[in-house]
């Protein structure tokens, strides 16, 4: 398949960069070898040579080396050479989830360092530490660290180490559910990374943030931020990031409904993680392969594959991963209608979930036994963890809204100091001013009589020249205009263009009432993996070239192509009124012209899934100074991107909610039935869902 060949290319490519870094490789090792050099110079050759040769690509020779390192600091009585030893196998045994050896050589290089008293280095064991604590569910411990370490680091001005805990308490946060609180970490942390250029650094955010947008269902999003990550990490030798990336890639396959796709990034990532010897790693792959096994149906395997994951995390005290593992076999109990055994593992869950403080798998524990308790007819049981849902929506709720109103503090707080600083200086300068304004009043008269004359004279020549200049300039910026308007033209209608191109519209963020529309290429995949790339590009113009005309000639704008679909939006960001009429009018026109160029030969047999949606998004430019792109973001884009999903399961072609046909004016003309209210990812309550008749 496409996704093993993709997979296979970015270990080789990896192993290349590899062969490419030998140079430096063996100019470290050289220096290890060379007697005449200092043990410091010797050692940290050593170390290097270690870390960025083997660490994260050969973890078991990383471990011999490392011994070899201890051995040698033994000898010369160098305890700085032990103490790097003992760091390396720490981070080799933290990484293959050995947390109980990880942590006795942690402890090994921390007490040496504080001995020596060398900050920088107690401070990075203090960090690793950490993620120990963070990996099996002691997150209070996990906090305390990174804390401690980020205290130090500050003492001397290390950046890079503060970013690196900030990154790690984002994380803990948002395994947590509380996601406000973790984006201000991750914030912070990529902030200091951009600042300091730290490319690996910032790849590293990007995952943190990308996973963040999967947790909330923001599966466009989320790709964005893992590929700009895996375009960094394809060029690295570091297979235990590509293996992150992969999997969320994967999971985000899934949640699209790509479940073909999403099991060869999981079986593919898998073999990775055996390479690597990285038992957590394997154990939320097993997981994520039965979930796509759990959307299939096939309940034998799902729980196969979710037993198999927490037999890991069992093993590796991996309470996070254990609390998803119950609840989701408790989850296939309670559609098999077997409410005991589906009670019994959410509770246990639920208890685990309590144990790390994950609210979100402490939510989906109690839906679950919500769920099975009203199937019993246990009203008293099912009232109670439906109360308990509703406190944790509100705790969640509740931090959101103190993070925002910190920040808001925060920013009032600067303004506040900015404003006072600025009034006193003012004030300073008043007074001083006030002195001095005599004397240069009689001399600053004399010399402004002498300049009258010539700044009259040159007042009437720059008017001239300035005439002249505007007359031009405003002649060139019609023809601009008259340009882009023809460029733009082409994305968009002449309206929206004009809109966009108009004094009035401003590129801020927005909140607007918008219909979103997701269009999906059925069997796009194994379609791309019987033609080259010229053949995949052309069909990809004859399909989404006609859909584009008649998205413009609606008032539509495409903002976002992927792949085998897009993302559009009717309303936004001009608005000509009508937006859910538009929106359904340009579905029903693409699928009657679809049918026929696929009827009378002019394209291949193509199929197509349409969903829309109709509420409040957010709309501006979002990313740096060096790259910006206009978005539209909220709960009404993912919610259509989920209402399009559907169309597999319900074999539809058009798909909509009720927001949708509530905003149009002859409901009458066209012919819909509904699906019943249909619970979403990411939805507390149901969403009803209406299936609309092409023709």
């Amino acid at each position: 398949m496409r996704v093993k060949k993709f997979i296979l290319i970015l270990i080789l490519y990896s192993s290349g960069i590899s062969l490419n870094a030998q140079t430096e490789l063996d100019s470290l090792y050289a220096i290890w070898q060379d007697n005449a050099q200092l043990d410091s110079v010797r050692t940290k050759a050593y170390y290097n040579y270690i870390w960025k040769g083997f660490l994260y690509s050969k973890p078991d020779s990383a471990l011999i080396l490392a011994k070899n390192l201890v051995k040698y600091g033994a000898d010369k009585k160098y305890p700085k050479a032990k103490n790097f030893g003992y760091n390396i196998q720490g981070i080799v045994y933290k990484n293959k989830s050995d947390y109980t050896k990880a942590m006795e050589f942690q402890e090994k290089s921390l007490a040496l360092y504080k001995k020596e008293g060398d900050k920088e280095n107690i401070a990075s064991t203090l960090h690793n530490m950490a993620i120990i604590y963070r990996r099996t569910g002691n997150h209070v411990k996990a906090l305390e660290y990174y804390n401690q370490s980020i205290m130090i680091n500050k003492s001397i001005n290390n950046q890079k180490g503060i970013a690196n805990s900030l990154a790690g308490i984002g994380v803990i946060y948002s395994k947590q559910g509380n996601y406000p609180k973790a984006i201000t970490y991750i914030d912070e942390g990529l902030k200091i990374n951009e600042q300091l250029g730290d490319q690996t650094g910032i790849a590293d955010f990007q995952i943190n943030i990308g996973s963040v947008y999967l947790e909330q269902g923001d599966d466009v999003k989320a790709l964005e931020y893992f590929n700009e990550s895996l375009n960094f990490y394809k060029e690295q030798d570091n297979l235990y990031r590509l293996s992150e990336i992969l999997n969320n890639i994967g999971l985000t396959s899934q949640n699209q409904g790509d479940y073909d796709q999403a099991l060869s990034y999981f079986n593919q990532n898998k073999t990775i993680n055996e390479r690597l010897d990285n038992k957590i790693g394997i154990a939320n792959d097993l997981n994520a392969i039965g979930l796509v096994y759990d959307n299939l149906g096939d309940d034998k395997k799902a729980l196969d594959y979710y037993n198999q994951s927490f037999k890991i995390q069992k093993e590796f005290r991996d309470k996070n991963g254990m609390a998803r593992s119950k609840i989701n076999i408790g989850g296939v109990y309670l559609t098999q209608s077997n409410y005991s055994k589906s009670v019994d593992n959410c509770q246990k869950g639920y208890q685990l979930a309590l144990s790390v403080n994950d609210l979100m798998a402490q939510r989906d524990a109690c839906k679950c036994l919500y769920d099975a308790f009203k199937a019993k007819r246990k009203a008293n049981e099912a009232l109670f963890y439906m109360e308990k849902i509703r406190l944790l929506d509100d705790s969640l709720n509740l931090k959101e809204t103190a993070t925002k109103l910190q920040q808001m503090e925060f920013k009032k707080a600067i303004l506040a100091d900015s404003l006072e600083f600025s009034k006193k200086q003012a004030i300073g300068k008043m007074k001083l001013e006030k002195s001095e304004n005599t004397k240069r009043a009689w001399i600053i008269g004399a010399v402004l009589l002498l300049l009258l004359a010539g700044v009259i004279y040159y007042g009437y020549r720059q008017k001239r020249k300035a005439n002249r200049f505007l007359k031009e300039r405003n002649a060139f910026e019609i023809e601009n205009k008259k340009k882009a308007m023809t460029l733009f033209s082409q994305q968009v209608s002449p309206e929206v263009a004009k809109e966009l191109l108009s004094d009035s519209y401003k590129s801020g963020a927005n909140k607007v009432r918008a219909c979103i529309m997701f269009l999906d290429i059925r069997g796009f995949t194994p379609f791309s993996e019987s033609r080259n790339a010229t053949e995949i590009n052309q069909y990809q113009n004859d399909v989404f070239g006609f859909m584009i005309d008649i998205i413009s000639a609606h008032n539509g704008i495409i903002n976002q192509f992927m792949g085998d679909g897009f993302l559009a939006s009717f309303g936004a960001p001009a608005s000509p009124g009508n937006h859910s009429q538009n929106a359904v009018n340009a579905s029903l026109e693409i699928l009657k012209e679809l049918e026929d160029r696929c009827s009378s030969g002019r394209l291949i047999d193509t199929k197509i899934g349409i969903g829309l949606h109709t509420g409040e998004i957010v709309t501006g430019n979002v990313g740096t100074a060096q790259r910006r792109q206009y978005s539209v973001t909220g709960n009404t884009v993912i919610l259509a991107s989920r209402i399009e999903q559907l169309n597999k399961q319900f074999k539809s072609e058009l798909l909509l909610s009720k927001e949708v046909i509530n905003d149009l004016n002859d409901i009458e003309n066209y012919t819909f039935e509904s699906l019943g209210f249909i619970q979403l990812k990411g939805r507390t309550e149901p969403v009803e869902v209406i299936k609309m008749a092409s023709s």
